[in-house]
């Protein structure tokens, strides 16, 4: 329990900080002004005063958003105390050399991980052998920034078995609309091709120059806005080559043995000790998958791989793991976050 002195203090300095506010900000905040746009919804009238700040770049927007931020920073400015904590904060954060995270460990503890120093605001990808070792930068997402724009960020990112590539998804402006690129791990070179519509990644080596990964349709003309997140693919492919010549292996009307619905995210697992590759349909945002197997070696053309039914959505199994193998990876687990 707290002290009665401390708690009449703490009341006090509360107190002190809400009058010099109440002082600072008569007024209170800028308001929106009102648009009213009227739907009816199975008859209902439902009123929206506010869907024009659906425009971001609406000027009328634009001048209240800079309304509120200066209208913030007045109030903020004030605080008593506000910069002599700002400031201390600051030297704690700068006190953490680095923030390290999204660690993947091979065979011969060769480690692959994200790093963040104290004085960047992105992380960096990084590789050494052993706790020990020496480490490599091997992918800075801020080298694809362009003066004045967006920041670009890793999303996710998935070394080959051997250890001796890695495809990193990078997406720009916290858009998550990630573009998989393609790193060896000894030159820190490039490959030269890129692959679009990937903000699932749910990247999966089948061996040292080919990884399976889902890709989002392509958006033609006159198509609906919603069909961008509907009808994804797993692909196969080989470093290298044409993107355009990937063999779909898993997905929407893909092949003839797997029905799908549109909502479905197919997503490939493998591990280096297994012969097999795991099929995984994601259910929209249900746990529950729907998983299917396949040998590695019938991995062709969608139609042609002869995937066997393991378990159904109705079985409320929402994770996996191999037998007798070193390293397991659950499909829906391979997903970003922000779908499940």
């Amino acid at each position: 329990m707290m002290k009665p002195c401390r708690a009449l203090a703490l009341a006090l300095s509360f107190g002190s900080v809400a009058a010099v506010l109440a002082a600072a900000t008569p007024e209170g905040p800028p308001a929106a002004p009102v648009r009213p746009v009227t739907d009816y919804y199975f008859g209902q009238k439902i009123a929206d005063p506010y869907r024009y700040m659906e425009v971001l770049n609406d000027p009328a927007v634009q001048g209240w958003l800079k309304a509120q931020a200066d209208y913030t920073s007045s109030v903020l400015s004030v605080i008593p105390g506000r910069e002599k904590l700002r400031a201390r904060l600051h030297e704690l954060i700068a006190a953490a050399t680095a923030r390290v995270g999204d660690v993947t460990v091979l065979p011969g503890l060769v480690l692959f991980y994200e790093k963040t120093l104290s004085t960047e605001n992105v992380a960096k990808l990084y590789t050494r052998r052993g706790l020990t070792g020496e480490e490599k930068l091997l992918l800075d997402p801020m080298r694809l920034d362009k003066p004045g724009g967006a920041p670009h960020v890793i999303n996710y990112y998935a070394p080959s078995f051997d250890g001796r590539h890695v495809a990193v998804g990078i997406s720009e402006g916290g858009s998550e609309q990630a573009i998989i690129h393609i790193v060896e791990t000894a030159s820190g070179r490039e490959s030269p091709e890129t692959i679009d519509r990937a903000p699932w990644g749910g990247v999966a080596w089948k061996d040292e120059r080919s990884f399976f990964y889902n890709r989002m349709q392509e958006m033609r003309p006159g198509m609906p806005p919603a069909e961008k997140e509907l009808k994804s693919t797993a692909w196969l492919h080989t470093i290298g080559a044409a993107v355009g010549n990937d063999t779909p292996v898993f997905g929407y009307d893909r092949s003839r043995r797997v029905a799908f619905d549109p909502i479905d995210i197919p997503i490939i697992a493998t591990s280096p000790d297994s012969s097999f590759a795991a099929g995984a349909i994601a259910h929209g945002v249900r746990n529950e998958m729907t998983l299917y197997a396949a040998e590695l070696a019938s991995m062709g053309p969608a139609g042609t791989i002869p995937w066997k039914k393991v378990v159904d959505a109705d079985d409320q199994i929402t994770d996996m793991a191999t037998h007798g193998v070193m390293s397991t990876s659950s499909p829906i687990a391979m997903l970003p976050a922000r779908r499940f």
